[in-house]
């Protein structure tokens, strides 16, 4: 027979110690909290100016990139000082003759077995040809090819970057976020990132999170470290983990925006869900050692931002592993106390209740806090707010499952696929910008 009281208790007390380690390791968070009340400095105005290369990979987006092209080319920057590069794979691409039409360059990439068809690897191909021919950059600037941005992005950006600052990015904003509960889903969770995580980073440690595009990096980092050496299905944790542990100056710099387009598939997301939770996991070791050491801050604060860095998870992991744990274990058990022993089948129905109650309020107070931190740089609609906060728990436990799907179907931790842009631009101020 089941000790259904001993059970109960167990149930309460490992989750007990569970949250109380959850709270002794979630010192990030409750600082992250105040942190994001303080405010980024503006970076001072220089009439000095970095020569960058713009790099958009770019296979098969010939419908979206007349949008990206546009914002390029009503920048304030000077026109001299940046090149536009769209990384291809063939000249039969429409991109191609759509690129040259509009006086951006062209790289054609050579190098296409089925191992090397990641972002990474196109950028990979396209710095060393700048090596091979000899073409001079002060910095790299990485966009996607669905992405516009607020006509003064690279002006703001040389300031940032002429302040001293290696590795920077911008806030990043959404081209239509109204569009359905996955798009807002997916902008609420980049918001999050912008505004804790990588506001948080810049003013502890002057680190902060790179989230696939919108920034650019220091051309001598990426030859310090032998070339662009971040080719997993994940680059842009790669990069980020070189930079943490390097201890580049980086920035995130939210007075000016660049803007992003989100998948309205489940399909997709939950395909970037797989790539995003074990790139995280993987292939870390690669990028700790090697290349050059850098001096943002003490040793002490270098120390204090990797350990963050390793353990910034851990809490929401802990957390929430242990409340879906007990959730299950509590719906088994009044199973089997209505088979049993009815005795304590509502005490079993009462930390279901408990439990799934917890789960579902930590991923609503997350997007309303969200929300309301962001609430003038969203422009969210209010039915679309009201339909986020009631399905972002059903949109995040989609990377639990994610995590599930890529344990136990190892193939889709490698399988890319490119993402399909629609080139739609909802948000007005990205309209402005756009063709």
């Amino acid at each position: 027979m089941i000790d259904y009281e001993l059970a109960i208790y167990l149930l309460d007390s490992l989750f007990s110690v569970v949250f109380v380690a959850m709270l002794g390791l979630a010192w990030f968070y409750v600082a992250g909290f105040f942190l994001s009340m303080k405010r980024i400095k503006k970076a001072p105005h220089s009439d000095k100016f970095t020569k960058f290369a713009v790099l958009i990979p770019a296979r098969n987006e010939s419908g979206v990139i007349g949008n990206i092209i546009h914002a390029l080319s009503v920048q304030t920057y000077p026109r001299e000082y940046f090149d536009v590069w769209f990384i291809i794979e063939s000249k039969d691409d429409p991109t191609y003759q759509i690129a040259l039409d509009n006086n951006c360059k062209v790289f054609i990439r050579d190098q296409l077995t089925d191992d090397r068809r990641t972002k990474g690897f196109a950028l990979q191909e396209c710095i060393r040809y700048f090596k091979n021919t000899n073409q001079k950059y002060d910095a790299y600037m990485i966009f996607d090819a669905d992405n516009v941005m607020d006509i003064d992005y690279l002006e703001k950006m040389n300031d940032v970057r002429q302040s001293g600052v290696e590795v920077a990015v911008g806030y990043r904003n959404f081209t239509n976020i109204n569009r359905n509960w996955l798009t807002s889903g997916s902008a609420i969770l980049f918001t999050y990132m912008n505004s804790f995580t990588s506001k948080n980073r810049t003013l502890l440690f002057k680190k902060c999170l790179i989230a696939g595009t919108g920034y650019y990096v220091n051309a001598d980092i990426i030859d310090e470290a032998g070339g662009w050496i971040f080719t997993g299905m994940t680059e842009d944790t790669e990069f980020t983990t070189y930079c943490e542990y390097h201890n580049i100056n980086m920035l995130y710099y939210p007075l000016v925006n660049f803007y992003d387009e989100q998948s309205p598939s489940y399909r997709t997301n939950h395909a970037q869900h797989i790539r995003w939770v074990w790139g995280f996991m993987i292939r870390r070791k690669r990028f700790i050692k090697g290349g050059v050491m850098h001096h943002a801050t003490g040793k002490g604060r270098h120390r204090a931002s990797i350990l963050e860095y390793r353990l910034s998870l851990v809490p929401f992991v802990m957390i929430i592993v242990a409340a879906l744990s007990a959730l299950v274990a509590s719906i088994v058990l009044y199973a089997l106390s209505l088979r049993f022993g009815r005795d304590y089948s509502v005490a079993f129905l009462i930390h279901i209740i408990v439990y799934a109650a917890f789960l579902y309020s930590i991923f609503i107070i997350a997007a309303i806090a969200t929300i309301c931190h962001n609430y003038n740089r969203l422009k969210m609609k209010w039915w679309m707010i009201i339909i986020c906060v009631l399905t972002y728990p059903f949109f995040l436990n989609d990377i639990i499952i994610a995590f599930l799907h890529g344990l136990f179907v190892p193939k889709t931790r490698k399988t890319w696929k490119p993402i399909k842009h629609s080139g739609k631009i909802e948000d007005q101020r990205a309209r402005k910008v756009s063709k």
